[in-house]
C-alpha cells in the first residue's frame, strides 16, 4: 500500500486514477511538471548504463546512423510523446498525494564526461525512495518478456542513480503498458544491492570512452532460455535454449540492415558502422519428456543456473 495524504492506495496505478478523477471538466494540470527534454551525444549517460558499450561509443563519435522512413520516424516520436505524458502525471499524482519531493533533477557531483537526471523522489512513510517510470509496449507483459523484469538494465541504472543520492533507500521502478492492455508491474532496487554493480559497469564504459576511437568488440551471440506456459495456470516451464544475436542488435540505428518477415534472415549493408552476428537462432538445449539434450557442455553448465520453472500472480 502506498500512504499518502490523500488516503491509501494499493499502486501507483491507482494513485494515478483518483488524482485523474479529481480533474474531471478540468484540465489535467500537468503543466507545472513538464521539462525540456535535450540529449548531450558527446557525454556518458547513466541512462545507457547496461546498454551496448559499442552503441554508447558511436553515439560519442557521431557516427552517422541510419536512416528510418518517415512512418517509422512519426511512430517513435508519438511513443516518447506518450512516454513523457506518462510521467508528467506521474509527477502530478505523486505530488497531489504529498509524497513527491522532486522530480527530473540533475544528479550532483558526476565527473566528466558523465550526465545522468533521475525520474522522481518520493517520500513514503518517512523514508526517501526513486520512482522510475518506464513505459513499454502491450507485449512486453507476456510470456518470457515478463520473466526479464527488472532487467539488468535497469537495475543498472538505478544503482547509477543511487550511488549519487545520499538518503535515498532505494529505487522503485514501474513498468507501464503505454498501449494500456496490461496493469503496471513495480519491483523494487535496493541502494545496498544496485550501486556497486552499476559502479563497476561505469568502469568499463570509461575504459571504452579513453580508448577511443578505437572501438569494443561487437555483442556476441548469446544464449537465450525459452519458457513456455503451463496449461490453465500462470506458471512456466523452460522448454528450450537457443543461440541467438542479441535482440537489442535488431534495434540498433548503427546496424544498416533489415530482416526477411518470412525467412527471418538478416541482410546487413556493406557501409554499415556495425556487423554483428545475426544468423537466425539456433536451438542448443532442448528436451524429449523429461530428458534433456545439449549442443555441448558449456550449455549444461549455464542451464544449470537457470530458473526452471516460475510463477505470475493475476497475470492478465
Amino acid at each position: 500500500m502506498i500512504e499518502t495524504k490523500q488516503g491509501e492506495f494499493e499502486s501507483f496505478a491507482t494513485l494515478r486514477k483518483a488524482y485523474v478523477d479529481t480533474r474531471e471538466g478540468k484540465t489535467l494540470g500537468i503543466e507545472p511538471y513538464t521539462r525540456a527534454h535535450t540529449f548531450e551525444p558527446q557525454k556518458l549517460h547513466l541512462s545507457k548504463l547496461g546498454a551496448c558499450p559499442r552503441q554508447q561509443m558511436y553515439d560519442i563519435l557521431g557516427t552517422e546512423k541510419k536512416r528510418e522512413s518517415a512512418s517509422r520516424q512519426a511512430n517513435d516520436a508519438l511513443m516518447f510523446t506518450i512516454g513523457y505524458f506518462v510521467h508528467y502525471l506521474t509527477y502530478a499524482a505523486l505530488d497531489w498525494g504529498g509524497i513527491l519531493e522532486s522530480f527530473e533533477e540533475p544528479i550532483e557531483g558526476l565527473e566528466e564526461p558523465w550526465t545522468g537526471r533521475y525520474d522522481a523522489i518520493i517520500n513514503i512513510t518517512g523514508e526517501q525512495h526513486l520512482w522510475s517510470g518506464k513505459t513499454t509496449r502491450p507485449n512486453a507483459f507476456k510470456g518470457n518478456y515478463r520473466y526479464s523484469y527488472p532487467k539488468l538494465s535497469h537495475k543498472l541504472q538505478e544503482g547509477g542513480y543511487l550511488g549519487y543520492l545520499d538518503g535515498v533507500a532505494g529505487s522503485v521502478i514501474e513498468y507501464i503498458d503505454r498501449g494500456g492492455a496490461n496493469s503496471p508491474l513495480t519491483y523494487y532496487v535496493s541502494s545496498k544491492h544496485a550501486v556497486n554493480p552499476a559502479r563497476l559497469y561505469m568502469q568499463r564504459i570509461e575504459e571504452c570512452y579513453e580508448a577511443l576511437p578505437e572501438l569494443p568488440d561487437m555483442r556476441p551471440r548469446e544464449l537465450t532460455p525459452h519458457y513456455r506456459k503451463r496449461t490453465n495456470l500462470n506458471a512456466y516451464d523452460l522448454d528450450y535454449i537457443n543461440e541467438e544475436y542479441c535482440w537489442e542488435c535488431g534495434w540498433c540505428p548503427y546496424l544498416y540492415g533489415r530482416q526477411d518477415k518470412k525467412t527471418k534472415v538478416w541482410q546487413i549493408a556493406g557501409a554499415s558502422p556495425c556487423k554483428p552476428d545475426m544468423r537466425p537462432p539456433e536451438k542448443v538445449g532442448w528436451h524429449s519428456g523429461k530428458i534433456w539434450h545439449y549442443k555441448s557442455d558449456d550449455v549444461i553448465g549455464w542451464a544449470e543456473n537457470q530458473i526452471a520453472s516460475y510463477f505470475v500472480e493475476d497475470e492478465e
